[in-house]
């Protein structure tokens, strides 16, 4: 009786023992390595392109590896040429080349947040487009059809949709293109030329150059879309919950104007419609208002000193953190379409001043007040409210 794994009759070892050839084995090697590669996210694999740019950590660093190459093969330009170069003009190819590496020097001392900037980004693409074209001209003078090819690149990258992946095709079909046009006019053999040869990984890396900034700017523009589209998302979310409060949030500009009001105004009569872009004394009693109004306040206590315990507390705060308005009881006006008979309520209050940040000056800029209005129909605080109202000479409603 066999057992299972005993050799078999004829001597031969079963198929899954049989010696492997060399062949044969990498085949598998090489399958198995494919199998243990993580797959990528998106299905698709690493192209050259792709494993190129993660060589570099970020942005800033390939765009200065890429102006480094350009510079190289500019130098190359000028050795290699037959051109015979008067003292001026070589001064001036190398003064222009100077100041390339120069500004390279200065990029790679910057920080990567300046790159994350569009504006930034398409400075440097166009810039580098002027002095790499300039540099050519005082290289060897305008010829058409390296002219011709150089911003026929820079056009077809602007106009692929493929990105970096696409970028290695425009390079191979420009080269293409350049040596057909060349052989027009020039022998085979001068194809051999230094000068010439270095021509065709120029139009690589300028068209690799090109796709990357390219597509840097498509990049922000699709960033700064979806932050635009989260931040509107946010502010929806953020209404909805502020409407959802039975208190009364309210937004101030800088002259007293709602700017914002929540939902919940329509409890005292309102509309947050019909209050937007109007002054806040327009709820406010009129008894009140000389006592909450900021512009009247400063005139009534200008030239004083005044405390920290007795500084008046204002509906259009500019004040923040612990001298911010705090459980100011004033008396409310209600609306046309409020329910009951009495002409205002009792509410209190709380106001802070909003401040920006103003990227002109470098300073903080005032833009406006905001608030909380609570209606006091808690029976403690209305006593407090009531016990407020009879206080015979105020400087301000606490």
């Amino acid at each position: 009786m066999r057992g299972v794994g005993l050799f078999l009759n004829n001597g031969d070892m079963p198929p899954s023992a049989e010696k492997k050839s060399i062949f044969s084995s990498l085949k598998s090697f090489l399958k198995s390595r494919r199998k243990s590669r993580p797959k990528p996210e998106n299905g698709k694999g690493d192209g050259p392109a792709r494993r190129f740019f993660k060589l570099a950590p970020n942005s800033k660093s390939i765009t200065v590896i890429f102006r480094w190459l350009v510079i190289l093969v500019l130098t190359c330009f000028v050795v290699f040429s037959p051109e015979k170069y008067t003292p001026q003009r070589f001064l001036l190819i190398l003064g222009l080349i100077a100041a390339y590496f120069l500004s390279n020097l200065f990029l790679s001392f910057m920080s990567e947040r300046a790159f994350q900037k569009a504006r930034v980004g398409r400075f440097l693409f166009f810039v580098d487009i002027l002095l790499i074209a300039v540099v050519m001209y005082f290289i060897r003078g305008f010829e058409t059809d390296l002219y011709l090819v150089f911003f026929l690149i820079i056009f077809v990258a602007a106009m692929q949709h493929g990105g970096l992946r696409r970028s290695w095709v425009t390079g191979l079909v420009t080269a293409v293109l350049y040596l057909s046009l060349y052989l027009r006019n020039n022998t085979l053999e001068s194809l051999l030329d230094s000068y010439v040869l270095l021509r065709v990984p120029f139009f690589f890396l300028v068209a690799v150059f090109s796709s990357f900034y390219i597509d840097q700017l498509g990049r922000e523009v699709v960033r700064r879309k979806q932050a635009e589209a989260k931040s509107e998302q946010v502010l929806e979310q953020f209404k909805t919950l502020v409407n959802t409060i039975p208190d009364i949030i309210f937004e101030l500009d800088e002259t007293g104007n709602f700017t914002f009001i929540s939902d919940a105004v329509r409890g005292a009569g309102y509309s947050p419609e019909e209050l937007l872009g109007k002054h806040f004394s327009a709820i406010v009693h009129p008894e009140e208002l000389n006592h909450v109004s900021r512009n009247v306040m400063l005139g009534v206590l200008q030239g004083k000193t005044v405390g920290e315990l007795d500084a008046p507390k204002l509906f259009d705060e500019r004040r923040t953190a612990g001298r911010m308005t705090r459980n100011l009881v004033i008396k409310m006006l209600l609306g046309p379409a409020a329910v009951g008979t009495e002409p205002y309520i009792y509410v209190e209050m709380h106001s802070s001043g909003k401040w920006g940040f103003d990227a002109a000056t470098g300073k903080k800029s005032l833009q406006g007040s905001f608030g909380i209005i609570r209606d006091m129909k808690v029976p403690e605080l209305r006593h407090r409210a009531d016990k407020k109202n009879g206080n015979s000479a105020p400087v301000n409603r606490r």
